[in-house]
């Protein structure tokens, strides 16, 4: 059986880790009910990046609708995952406009 190739996944997590300290950087500076909103929207952003690199690493047996409720925690787990470096992956070629 041949392996699956998660390599948008894991390039799209290894964005999502380094990206991380900002996001926890913007947390930790909420003032106001903006700073809130700016910081939810950072998360999902990221999160919906990991999301559509799954998707588009599992499109042959998987959707959309399934795949938009996979956890970051949930991604670390394919094949391949490492918190060594990997390359960048594109994330805006994912995300409909």
């Amino acid at each position: 059986m041949r392996r699956r190739d998660f390599s948008n996944t894991i390039a799209a997590l290894a964005e999502f880790d380094r990206t991380t300290p900002e996001r926890d950087s913007m947390c930790d500076s909420i003032n106001t009910e903006g700073d809130v909103y700016r910081w939810m929207a950072a998360v999902g952003v990221a999160e919906e990046v990991v999301q559509r690199a799954f998707h588009e690493d599992t499109k042959d047996l998987n959707n959309w609708s399934h795949c938009k409720h996979v956890t970051i925690k949930d991604a670390k787990r394919v094949d391949g995952y490492t918190t060594e470096k990997t390359p960048r992956f594109d994330a805006l070629r994912h995300i409909p406009r």
